[in-house]
């Protein structure tokens, strides 16, 4: 379709460029004879051969089986320059005036322009259909472009002092069009950068396979050549590592793309929430339990992402680690108010479901390690975390039975936070090295 439309613009080009050029030497009476036509023709002819066979892959069977000319839409231009020249240096040996012979292709500016603009579109069409690969990239397409755009009319303008009426018109005429299609080129670039833009700000991880195909064949090809490489060398790593889960909110995930992420070890302190739940299984089937389990998930993990927790998901238990990779002010907060609405959430989806659920909530502040481990088999990493603070959340969370809470909460997490959350009884709970901490349990 891409050649045939090709084609069909070059035709056009062609049938105007010989409208234009038979009204004007009618109109000024130039003189011209059969050699005349047949040396346009000719020359003509081996320009369309020439389109063609560019138009065409070159190479069948290979990595380059649609490769076409990077340059072929100026090059069609640049030859069209030569064959009207040559035929206008014809047209002068036959007496004729050179002024008359210049406006004629002053007349014919704008078609150049106008089908170096249309070819151009088309001609990225073909590129991202053919899924062609730019590997490199020259400001002279353009410079030429531009220079036939504006030098034609500035030498005539320079040449011809004293401008006729419909030397004025025309000259008009033809800036008129010229800045129009480069507006529109321009244009177009603009929002093939935005584009480009915008798809980066937003990687998760998962490449748009139809925005990686190259579709111009100067600097924004090279660029979308670069991506689609680099696209393609992402898609083998994840292969070998998955750093962050779907849960994780768009906050955490352009932050890791703005400062990069430690994989080999960190030491940090965060707020790490336990939440367990049993779900009422009584009356329900294998199918109704697991749709159960399935829908709790994913209210807690759209919770995490709103809150910018990173989940660790274990059977009927999550770990909601606040403040990792990337630390926060807010992130006890967070955890608090949180807390206080999956609660709320998941026994309002129990009971829509006619079953119950029993939450126990453990959440504590200390240190713990991040990085990426091999979680989920012996080529497959995933970013985690360990340590103190996962244990004592895990501890805090065990906690709620023995005393009957919901929500357990360690002192070192509520400092600053009395006056926006209310606390009720307090407990002690002693750790693994026989110190005890202070335990206060949330109302909610």
């Amino acid at each position: 379709m891409s050649i045939f439309l090709n084609l069909l613009v070059f035709l056009l080009y062609k049938a105007g460029e010989i409208f234009v050029i038979q009204y004007f030497l009618e109109f000024f009476h130039l003189r011209y004879d059969f050699l005349a036509i047949a040396f346009y023709s000719f020359l003509s002819f081996f320009q369309l051969v020439f389109f063609v066979f560019q138009s065409f892959p070159r190479k069948k069977g290979t990595r380059q089986a649609n490769f076409i000319f990077q340059y072929a839409t100026i090059i069609t231009v640049l030859m069209d320059l030569v064959i009207l020249t040559m035929s206008g240096y014809y047209l002068f040996k036959q007496e004729n005036d050179l002024f008359r012979i210049f406006f004629i292709a002053l007349a014919l500016n704008s078609l150049h322009v106008l089908f170096y603009g249309l070819h151009s579109a088309i001609f990225s069409g073909a590129i991202k259909k053919r899924n062609i690969l730019v590997n490199s990239a020259t400001a002279f397409p353009q410079f030429i472009f531009l220079l036939i755009s504006f030098g034609i009319p500035a030498a005539y303008i320079l040449l011809k002092k004293n401008l006729e009426i419909l030397e004025l018109e025309t000259l008009f005429s033809v800036l008129i069009v010229n800045g129009t299609v480069i507006f529109f080129l321009w244009a177009g670039k603009i929002r093939k950068a935005k584009k480009i833009a915008e798809s980066i700000g937003s990687v998760s991880g998962v490449f748009p396979k139809d925005f990686f195909k190259a579709d111009d064949p100067n600097e924004f090809g090279l660029i979308e050549t670069a991506l689609l490489d680099f696209g393609r060398r992402w898609e083998k790593e994840k292969e070998n590592i998955s750093l962050m889960n779907e849960y994780v909110s768009q906050n955490i995930k352009n932050q890791m793309i703005q400062y990069g992420l430690n994989l080999n070890g960190e030491l940090k302190t965060a707020t790490v929430m336990v939440l367990k739940y049993l779900v009422e299984s009584k009356g329900l089937t294998p199918e109704m339990e697991l749709a159960t389990l399935n829908s709790i998930t994913k209210i807690i993990g759209n919770f995490a992402e709103e809150y910018d927790a990173y989940p660790v998901f274990q059977l009927n238990k999550v770990f909601l680690i606040y403040g990792v990779p990337f630390y926060y002010e807010h992130q006890k907060y967070n955890a608090l108010e949180s807390a206080e609405r999956m609660i709320a959430d998941l026994e309002k989806f129990a009971a829509s479901q006619e079953t119950t659920v029993k939450i126990s909530v453990g959440i504590f502040t200390g240190n713990l390690v991040v990085g990426a481990v091999y979680s989920r088999g012996k080529n497959y990493k995933e970013y985690s975390a360990f340590g103190e603070a996962m244990d004592a959340a895990d501890r805090v969370a065990a906690a709620c039975e023995s005393t009957k809470s919901k929500v357990l909460i360690c002192s070192r997490t509520i400092e600053g936070l009395r006056g926006k959350f209310t606390f009720e009884k307090s407990y002690k709970l002693k750790q693994k090295d026989g110190k005890e901490i202070d335990l206060f349990q949330l109302k909610l």
